[in-house]
């Protein structure tokens, strides 16, 4: 099935066969994630924008990954064949949100801001750096991507069109 890129939101990829009955380890992209826990169904990518639809039987929790069992894949020779594949779910399936509340994922291509207003550059990742999350965006300026912690006193504030940090001279250099 061929999907828009906007309804989809990536969760990690298949990471490896583990044992013989056809699991598999995945690497989420945001390891916080409880999405796996939550949904009935996966998005395998097969090949380039082309998806195939999974039926999700079981998912648990085996840190820092997850083990998922796909119906129909029985064997860890099936199991291997997906291995280094994409995973997605459609946005639909993702729970609601509160006004407040964000996923993010959706973060990417947004604005970068500084207290000022003034324009620094666009979101292009979010990433788990250990101790928090570090936001990742392009500068205008010259091109280069500069790391945030996605942490307050550094994340000011986020707007459906763009994240507003506090730009400490020198630091992003």
């Amino acid at each position: 099935m061929s999907l828009e890129t906007s309804e989809l939101v990536i969760l990690g990829r298949l990471a490896r066969a583990h044992g013989i009955n056809g699991e598999l380890r995945v690497a989420l992209v945001d390891p916080q994630s409880q999405t796996l826990a939550h949904v009935d169904s996966l998005l395998i990518e097969t090949s380039a924008q082309q998806w195939t639809s999974f039926v999700l039987r079981r998912a648990r929790r085996a840190l820092p990954f997850w083990l998922i069992h796909l119906q129909g894949v029985v064997s860890r020779t099936q199991a291997e064949a997906l291995t280094g594949r994409s995973c997605a779910v459609l946005r639909a399936q993702l729970p609601a949100l509160d006004a407040d509340e964000f996923y993010v994922h959706d973060l990417i291509g947004r604005e970068v801001v500084d207290r000022l207003d003034r324009q620094l550059g666009t979101v292009v990742d979010v990433f788990d750096g250990g101790a928090h999350d570090v936001l990742v965006y392009r500068r205008i300026e010259d091109g280069r991507t500069a790391m945030v912690p996605f942490v307050t006193p550094f994340l000011l504030e986020i707007s459906s069109a763009w994240v507003r940090i506090e730009a400490l001279e020198g630091i992003y250099d």
